[in-house]
């Protein structure tokens, strides 16, 4: 009892000192703000005006994308906390949310007999890119601690059975509020759950309904039913213009994205904009399938890898510097070096750190999918939920968003040390 008080305690110390550093740092420079951040302020600054979701400026004319872009759940939350008058309440919730993950984590590694406290530290304060988020108006805080709810309430469900299936589902549902990239996985969900667990069927649809709703309401408002415009924008702004950049290069890639957002310019309805936009991408990536399926698979595995220049550059201010994905798409591997070159030497320190980091987790993963002697529909479960999110990503992918699958990461890394802890 006493040695676990011990353990409880320390657990404490190192959280709450580890986020304190990051959060004092912020609350002086101010919060890490992206253009996506803005986006979702206006948005919550809308919601006063009587709009549930659009992220747009009122005093300009109306844009249409500006209605499904952002889900409302995170903009609702900077709403209650005033976050345009002060971030000081957002960054606290951030925090709090944070805090509470890594509990979370914690406590089902206990559950499940494989906490180790040293190895847990190591993995966790070596997640750079997670504290940066943590610590930006940005919705990753809120999907992670949801998403990792969610595992712990599909834990507890092997266990206890059939009230922990609606909690599950109730949380996917909320996630895919908070990021249109779970808006497919409840379909995926729906059939893990058919096939899975027949019983508890039912709660799958949930989900699944809301989704519908949101179909309708986008179609009243926007006369297209969907689930967020976002979808249009990256599959032409980014899956069809990098691949156009790997493949035919710079000229190529800026001359067809010129043409086809001056088409759009004639275009007057969201629905002829939008169905636009998807069949001029799917016809760049169409010229050669076989090709695009290389560049797609290739860019989702190497997110994985992501140490995450942009996220650090951005949050410590050093916005001059270049990106990762963009010299990767344009050079190719010859162009790290120029990258590498330009960072101080505590900045570089990060990366590497935020590196070795990346290696550890997916070399426990990869461990851990092989491992006898775990519940085969834990594994699946937390393997099949990774892959899915860094391949939806796609040639995109990067170490932003895998922290909407960081918690499963972490749980699978951890799983792979050869013994079963003693706690």
């Amino acid at each position: 009892m006493v040695a676990t008080q011990v353990s409880q305690r320390n657990f404490w110390i190192w959280a709450l000192s580890l986020h304190l550093l990051y959060l004092v740092y912020a609350l002086v420079g101010g919060p890490n703000l992206l253009n996506d951040s803005w986006e979702y302020l206006r948005q919550a600054r809308n919601i006063s005006a009587g709009y549930l979701a659009y992220c747009g400026d009122l005093s300009e004319p109306v844009n249409y994308f500006d209605f499904s872009k952002r889900p409302p759940l995170y903009p609702f939350l900077l709403w209650l906390t005033g976050a345009n008058t002060f971030f000081t309440g957002i960054l606290l919730l951030q925090n709090g949310l944070s805090l509470f993950t890594v509990y979370l984590l914690r406590k089902t590694l206990i559950e499940r007999g494989f906490y180790h406290p040293l190895w847990f530290g190591v993995l966790v304060s070596s997640s750079v890119s997670w504290f940066i988020y943590v610590n930006s108006i940005m919705s990753e805080v809120l999907l992670v601690a949801l998403v990792t709810t969610m595992i712990y309430s599909y834990h507890r469900f092997l266990k206890e059975g059939r009230r922990w299936a609606w909690v599950y589902n109730c949380l996917l549902a909320l996630a895919v509020f908070t990021k249109p990239v779970f808006f497919p996985f409840v379909v995926i969900n729906l059939v893990f759950w058919l096939i899975g667990h027949r019983r508890q069927f039912t709660a799958a649809l949930l989900p699944l309904l809301l989704v519908g709703v949101w179909f309708v309401r986008n179609r009243e408002v926007t006369g297209k039913a969907h689930f967020s415009s976002i979808s249009y924008i990256n599959l032409l702004d980014y899956n069809a213009y990098y691949f156009n950049l790997e493949t035919r290069g710079v000229e190529y890639a800026e001359n067809s994205s010129d043409e086809a957002h001056n088409r759009l310019e004639n275009l007057t309805s969201f629905p002829a904009k939008a169905d636009y936009m998807q069949e001029t991408a799917l016809r760049e990536m169409g010229r050669s399938w076989g090709t695009y399926i290389w560049f797609h698979i290739k860019g989702s595995v190497r997110g994985v890898l992501d140490p995450g220049n942009f996220d650090v550059r951005t949050f410590l201010g050093k916005d001059d510097t270049l990106g990762f994905l963009k010299v990767l798409n344009e050079k190719g591997m010859k162009g790290i070096p120029e990258v590498l070159g330009e960072m101080p030497v505590f900045y570089l320190t990060l990366l590497m750190v935020s590196f070795i980091n990346k290696l550890l987790l997916l070399a426990g993963i990869l461990v851990f999918l092989f491992r006898r002697g775990v519940d085969y529909r834990w594994k699946w479960a937390l393997a099949g939920l990774i892959t899915y999110v860094v391949f939806i990503t796609g040639p995109i992918n990067a170490s932003r968003f895998m922290l909407a699958v960081w918690p499963a990461m972490v749980l699978c890394a951890m799983q792979a040390r050869p013994y079963r802890a003693k706690t």
